[in-house]
This record gives structure tokens, C-alpha cells and sequence, in this order.
């Protein structure tokens, strides 16, 4: 199973995606270590996150 971490960025007063970017190149670019907070492991809570925001 892949462990890779992404942080997805959404600007909610436009009800827009922005981006997608890598926590692992965020905190190797910041030297800082980068623990996302809310987690989707499903398509589902991942739609669900989205529709939280809008």
C-alpha cells in the first residue's frame, strides 16, 4: 500500500479546488514536519470533506 500524504487546498469563498500539493516535499522545502490533520481514506469521506466546504 502507498503512503503517500497530500494536501488538498480549497478556497471556499470562490467554492474552488486550488490545488493539490505533496506534504512531503511541503516539509522538505519548509524543514518542518507537516502532519495533516483530517484524513480521508475513502473516495467517500473524501467527497463528503468536499462537500463540508462548500
Amino acid at each position: 500500500m502507498f503512503n503517500r500524504q497530500h494536501a488538498l487546498v480549497v478556497e471556499r469563498d470562490a467554492n474552488a479546488i486550488r490545488g493539490l500539493l505533496s506534504t512531503t516535499r511541503i516539509s522538505r522545502k519548509l524543514g518542518i514536519n507537516v502532519e495533516p490533520s483530517n484524513r480521508a481514506h475513502t473516495f467517500q469521506e473524501l467527497e463528503a470533506s468536499l462537500m463540508s466546504a462548500v
